[in-house]
C-alpha cells in the first residue's frame, strides 16, 4: 500500500531552511501501521522527527498525532507540533480544529501572525526548574520538562558566537540529578525591538554519534525565554538559530511568569513554516 508524504522546512518560511519535517498521512482505509513500520519509516527519512497523521473528519476539534526520530517514538517536539498544526490549517479542511493530541498530552494550537512571525502558535506543556549554580557551572542550567534542560549560556557578541563548536560539559548537570538529555543553548541579546527581546542563539548536543549542532529546538528557546523572563521580566521573544549552519531558524516565544514572578505558568511557542516535497511511499 502506498502512503502520501509531505516534507516541511518548520520555523521559517523558505525552502531548505528551517528545521525538516516529514509527515505521513495515514487514511481510513489501514486499520493498522505497527510501531515497527513507523520506526522504519521514520529511520528512511532520517529527519530529525516524522509525524504520522491520520485522516481526520472535517469536524474534528483534535488531531492525534504520533512522532519518531530515527531511533525511538517520542512524546513531544516543537518542530513537529507546529509543522502539523500549519499543515493541518494551509488546507483549511478543519475549521474546528483547537489541539494535537500527543503522547505529551492536548497541545492548543492557533493559525494567525504573532510576534512579526507568520505561522502558527503552540502553547506547550513545560515542568520550568532553574537548578542552583554551582562553582563549576557560571551558566544556568534550566529545565523545560522533566526530561530535558540545558545550559544557558551567555556570550559577548555575534562572533563569540560564530566561534563555538561544542558544547559545556555535562558533569555538572549529571551531579544535580538534572535530566539525562541535557544540551546546551548559547545565546547573545542584540537588541530589543517593539518590546520583544531579539536573540541569537545555537544549540549542541552530545549523543551516540558525537556533537550535533540542531538548526532549530522549540524547548531549548522555551526554556532560555523562561529563564530570561524570571530573571528580567520581559515576555515576548523573538530567537534567530541555525544562521552558521546555513538553516536560518526564527523562534517566537511568549512567556507568561506566575504571580510572584519566580515561575512560568504559560509557554507559547510560534513559527512559520513550508512545505518543499510531495510524494509517495510504500509500507
Amino acid at each position: 500500500m502506498d502512503l502520501s508524504f509531505t516534507i516541511l522546512n518548520v520555523f521559517t518560511s523558505v525552502p531548505y531552511a528551517g528545521k525538516p519535517l516529514a509527515i505521513v498521512h495515514i487514511p481510513h482505509s489501514l486499520s493498522t501501521l505497527t510501531p515497527a513500520q513507523k520506526l522504519a519509516i521514520a529511520q528512511e527519512f532520517n529527519h530529525p522527527a516524522t509525524l504520522f497523521l491520520s485522516d481526520l473528519s472535517p469536524d474534528a476539534t483534535l488531531a492525534p498525532i504520533e512522532i519518531y526520530t530515527p531511533t525511538a517514538p517520542i512524546p513531544f517536539a516543537s518542530h513537529a507540533v507546529l509543522g502539523a498544526a500549519f499543515h493541518l490549517f494551509r488546507t483549511r479542511a478543519h475549521p474546528h480544529l483547537r489541539a494535537l493530541v500527543t503522547i505529551a498530552g492536548e497541545i492548543p494550537i492557533e493559525a494567525g501572525e504573532v510576534l512579526e512571525i507568520e505561522g502558527v502558535e503552540a502553547e506547550i506543556p513545560h515542568a520550568f526548574h532553574i537548578y542552583p549554580r554551582t562553582a563549576a557551572t557560571p551558566w544556568p542550567i534550566v529545565a523545560i520538562a522533566q526530561d530535558m534542560a540545558f545550559n544557558l549560556v551567555e556570550l559577548p557578541d555575534v562572533a563569540a558566537l560564530a566561534n563555538v563548536s561544542e558544547g559545556v560539559t555535562l558533569a555538572a548537570a549529571e551531579e544535580q540529578d538534572a535530566p539525562a538529555s541535557v544540551g546546551t543553548y548559547y545565546y547573545v541579546q542584540p537588541a530589543v525591538a517593539h518590546n520583544v527581546q531579539q536573540l541569537r542563539t545555537r544549540m549542541f548536543s552530545r549523543g551516540e554519534g558525537g556533537e550535533k549542532e540542531d538548526a532549530a529546538t522549540g524547548r531549548a528557546a522555551a526554556a532560555l525565554a523562561g529563564y530570561l523572563a524570571v530573571r528580567d521580566g520581559a515576555k515576548f521573544f523573538q530567537i534567530m538559530q541555525g544562521v552558521e549552519m546555513g538553516r536560518e531558524s526564527s523562534i517566537g516565544v511568549e512567556v507568561t511568569t506566575t504571580a510572584d514572578g519566580r515561575g512560568v505558568s504559560r509557554v507559547v511557542v510560534t513559527g512559520g513554516a513550508v512545505e518543499v516535497m510531495m510524494g509517495s511511499l510504500t509500507v
